[in-house]
């Protein structure tokens, strides 16, 4: 037992809700499958087409048509449970899977069928998982809980796209992605599985509350803010989470090149959520924001001096792991704000959509700068360089939110609780 406890301790785990564990073992299923395919869709768009301007079509698709499956997956979760909404994200993937094996030789005639599904399947399951993590977490342990959604995150995604990378280099044509992808399926029949025999979980009222959720939005600052934030936020991260490996493969189209970028990615994720873990609180958390995207600015305007395979792989591992940190505080701080709004408990659903179609079409945004400008090298840094450099207001936001929180605490006549737990 004693062991046990340290192990859970070292680990990031002694103050998570045993249910919450339950839900994340289906969580790493999902994380397993989607990492084995997720990123080898655009590799194969660029493989069939020779035109990279095809991946940022079908991302950009996803990117907007996401938000909008939020709103369907917060309606069946109230209506229903965590359970029906787990079992649609699934059998949405494997119907991709289907897909892809039907049509794989002209899979580009495709693209926006592809990007449906792939839209459909990651809203339904991240919006239920989100909502678990809200659920399951408490103000006392939300930096913890999301540090280690990230920490395990950051392992599967270690190893799953390097062997995706491998296996698709060790065949010639398309033969590797047929391997991948029906691994992935395997893996997703799995996590089906598990969810088949999941306990239900119900989320709060079963009606959903759009209207009482947008009037707060619409009369509270902090709320007003988190918007523009999120916005300004899915600038970088809908291009940064898939655009440098992209550039990898402009240069030298090699998927297993591919595969080891994500490896030095995974390596970056886990230390930088061991660190943020155990770092981060209410009382820096503002400040390790800001010197993250400092970090990442500089990086950034390092391209300029040479960029090739090795300055790439480089700049990818440090964008994971301050990029790392940013997500987690900008995740922190929004299950803060659902809990400290009045009248916001109970809506976390809700709000998460609001943050999706904020992300969404902010990384939309985003991809359409990078997709107009010259495809030449200086052009392509310096839009990179302008996406990450609008995180500073971003980040502004954060530190005006924060204070209004803890002035808001102060009234209460509370002081805000807001630590890691243990």
């Amino acid at each position: 037992m004693a062991k046990n406890s340290r192990l859970r301790q070292m680990l990031g785990m002694e103050g998570l809700n045993p249910d919450f564990l339950k839900v994340l073992q289906i969580y790493l299923c999902y994380l397993v499958f989607t990492n084995l395919h997720t990123m080898f869709i655009n590799t194969l768009f660029i493989k069939l087409t020779g035109d990279s301007g095809v991946t940022m079509f079908y991302n950009t698709v996803v990117s907007i048509l996401g938000p909008f499956f939020t709103v369907a997956t917060v309606a069946c979760m109230r209506r229903f449970s965590a359970k029906f909404t787990f079992t649609v994200a699934i059998a949405d993937f494997l119907v991709m899977y289907v897909t892809f094996f039907t049509v794989m030789n002209r899979l580009d005639d495709f693209v926006v069928l592809i990007a449906f599904l792939a839209a459909m399947g990651q809203s339904f399951f991240f919006i239920t998982y989100a909502n678990a993590v809200s659920q399951f977490s408490s103000e006392g342990n939300t930096d913890q809980t999301v540090s280690f959604m990230a920490f395990a995150r950051g392992i599967v995604s270690l190893a799953m796209p390097f062997l995706s990378g491998f296996l698709i280099s060790r065949f010639e044509g398309l033969t590797g992605y047929y391997v991948v992808f029906g691994l992935s399926a395997a893996v997703a029949a799995v996590a089906m599985y598990k969810v088949v025999r999941m306990p239900r979980i119900t989320f709060n009222s079963q009606k959903t509350q759009y209207k009482k959720m947008a009037k707060i939005a619409v009369r509270s600052p902090l709320w007003r803010m988190f918007v523009a934030s999120e916005l300004i936020k899915g600038f970088r991260s809908g291009v940064f989470n898939f655009f440098l490996n992209i550039l990898l493969f402009r240069i030298i189209q090699s998927e297993l090149l591919v595969g080891v970028n994500n490896v030095l990615v995974g390596i970056s994720a886990i230390l930088a959520s061991w660190v943020c873990g155990r770092l981060m609180k209410r009382e820096n958390r503002v400040k390790l924001l800001h010197i993250s995207v400092s970090v990442l600015v500089a990086t950034t305007a390092s391209l300029y001096w040479r960029m090739d395979v090795t300055t790439i792989l480089l700049f990818s591992a440090v964008n994971s792991f301050f990029g790392c940190w940013l997500d987690n505080g900008y995740t922190s701080m929004f299950y803060l704000s659902v809990k400290k709004t009045p009248g916001g408990q109970g809506l976390s659903g809700e709000f998460i959509t609001l943050s999706q179609f904020c992300m969404g079409f902010g990384g939309a945004a985003g991809m359409a700068v990078i997709s107009m400008l010259p495809q030449t090298t200086v052009a392509t840094i310096t839009g990179l360089l302008v996406l990450g450099a609008s995180q500073y207001i971003s980040n502004f936001l954060m530190k005006t939110m924060q204070r209004q929180m803890d002035k808001t605490d102060a009234q209460r006549g509370g002081e805000a609780v807001d630590t890691i737990a243990g």
